[in-house]
């Protein structure tokens, strides 16, 4: 059971976002991409909040700028736990959600 969570879609396009959204999830779901010509389409999806984040190769090598989105936004605090959702490698695999984690923010 995940008690006071996060999603977090790190998406090239906002299809993983979007299809987190379908699901109507009961926590929000971040938007991450690098591309911002899709940050205000995302913004329509239901419980969905787009930002930016910086191009990375690596999803280990994102996690801090993840934290502090997710911070700054104040969708989750400190202790807080985060399911993130992507594609592995990253940015590469255009619709093909392939891998999820859990983190704590």
């Amino acid at each position: 059971v995940l008690f006071r969570s996060i999603l977090i879609a790190l998406t090239e396009t906002g299809f993983t976002a979007r299809m987190l959204s379908r699901y109507r999830p009961n926590m929000p779901v971040l938007a991450l991409t690098k591309n911002k010509d899709y940050i205000n389409r995302m913004a329509l999806y239901f419980g969905c909040y787009p930002a930016r984040i910086n191009n990375y190769s690596y999803i280990v090598n994102a996690m801090d700028e993840i934290r502090s989105i997710v911070l700054k936004t104040k969708l989750a605090k400190k202790g807080d736990r985060m399911v993130i959702v992507t594609s592995a490698p990253l940015w590469e695999v255009k619709g093909k959600t392939n891998i999820f984690f859990l983190d704590v923010v």
